[in-house]
């Protein structure tokens, strides 16, 4: 993973969602490209106000490899973990981890488990 000096500007993404209901590719790809060109220093996914209880796990997957990947190193991004349960939280970490999030933003789960 490449060092970045956290500082500055960390726009929280929205998550567009096509006519088919389903997330919308290229206006992801669009949204990151915009912010980057605008001079953000990085990039944030997965809004605790917003995104974070409303989309399916899948969905906070998809976008926040989608992020990722259109980022492209250019710009660290943070992810915020917000599954249900702690064995989610775990897995959705290693998966950020693993595309190339340069932190998580850990919400805590809404119930205990074991």
């Amino acid at each position: 993973m490449r060092e970045f000096r956290f500082h500055g500007i960390y726009p929280m993404l929205y998550a567009f969602f096509g006519h088919s209901g389903r997330l919308d590719r290229e206006a992801t790809r669009r949204q990151v490209d915009a912010c980057i060109d605008a001079g953000v220093h990085g990039l944030a996914v997965g809004g605790l106000a917003s995104e974070c209880n409303k989309l399916t796990t899948e969905e906070k997957r998809q976008l926040a490899e989608w992020v990722l990947a259109d980022a492209a190193g250019r710009v660290p991004v943070s992810v915020t973990i917000s599954e249900a349960t702690v064995s989610g939280q775990i897995d959705m970490a290693r998966a950020t981890v693993d595309a190339g999030g340069a932190w998580a933003v850990l919400q805590p789960p809404p119930v205990r488990t074991a």
